[in-house]
């Protein structure tokens, strides 16, 4: 008798949640409201996610229309950019007006996630892998009275999974991006090397290069002499011209060459360390030295081998 009891009320609660939705764009497998986008590449793509999706859930394809064009109705679902809304990098609204759903973001992905977060946490949508969802089967599509705001915690997230090439959707589910996207010149980790050649420089300058064991080193796995003033200079030339040929992209990775125990040990390198109680403050210095010069870029390096350690 109480198995029954509880079914019943789990039958009434859900009766209940139906009754209150506040946008239902699909009822009875049939489509009720359209998808409207404001026409970026961010709000497009939302507009994309949330049809594919909705249709594997109700057999329903919502029809995607223009907010400059197609006047906004009764279980339409929006999603919009707004760069004057304040809403941080990648963050999302949400929220419900009348009978209308929209989802706002600043010229981002942001408005991507919220599509996502929709599915996700209202429509019991499930991402495991590329390719691999849990889908419900639903006749009728509805979200309730919504207000929500939410913004990441990292400024940039990315993981080492190859499932990002196989599948667009599961990158924006995960909310990951790639250094191509947000590091200018896809200067991501490594970059050393890339931003000073050895082969370029090393010749006739290997007083740029560490001081190991005795003598300079210069090299595709070595380091830079991060005291050297002329090494400092010309990093900052280089990073200028690179964020100047890239605009839109305001963060570069000035970082290590990959190989353990190739840190500079001259005797001014070697004082920073000492000091610091690390390799990795001679690095830290370094790059708030740039970032200081920049104020409106961001610099990113690495804790990695010999710099795992954090300065004092």
């Amino acid at each position: 008798m109480k198995l029954k009891t509880v079914a019943s009320s789990l039958i009434a609660l859900v009766a209940a949640g139906s009754a209150f939705a506040a946008v239902t764009p699909v009822s009875g497998s049939k489509a009720k409201g359209r998808i409207l986008t404001d026409g970026t590449r961010q709000a497009d793509a939302a507009a994309a996610i949330m049809q594919e999706f909705v249709e594997k859930i109700s057999n329903a394809k919502l029809p995607i229309g223009n907010l400059g064009k197609d006047k906004v109705r009764k279980n339409d679902v929006v999603f919009r950019t707004d760069t004057k809304a304040g809403i941080p990098e990648d963050g999302f609204v949400i929220t419900t007006e009348g009978d209308v759903l929209t989802v706002t973001s600043g010229d981002d992905n942001g408005v991507v996630y919220g599509a996502v977060t929709l599915l996700e946490d209202y429509l019991g949508v499930d991402c495991f892998s590329a390719g691999e969802y849990k889908i419900p089967a639903l006749s009728t599509v509805s979200f309730p009275d919504v207000n929500r705001k939410e913004t990441p915690a990292f400024r940039y997230r990315q993981s080492q999974n190859y499932a990002l090439n196989r599948d667009s959707v599961y990158r924006y589910w995960m909310r990951l991006e790639e250094p191509r996207d947000e590091f200018a010149g896809s200067m991501w980790v490594h970059t050393f090397d890339r931003l000073m050649p050895s082969d370029i420089y090393g010749k006739e300058h290997p007083e740029y290069y560490s001081w190991i064991n005795g003598e300079r080193r210069p090299g595709k796995a070595s380091q830079w002499c991060l005291t050297n003033p002329h090494v400092f200079e010309i990093a900052a030339q280089k990073t200028d011209s690179i964020f100047a040929a890239n605009p839109g992209l305001d963060i570069i990775s000035v970082s290590q060459n990959d190989g353990n125990f190739t840190f500079c040990t001259c005797t001014e390198c070697q004082a920073i360390n000492e000091e610091e109680g690390s390799p990795s403050g001679a690095y830290i210095r370094f790059l708030n030295k740039l970032a200081a010069r920049r104020p409106d870029k961001q610099f990113s390096t690495l804790a990695y081998l010999f710099t795992m350690q954090p300065p004092r």
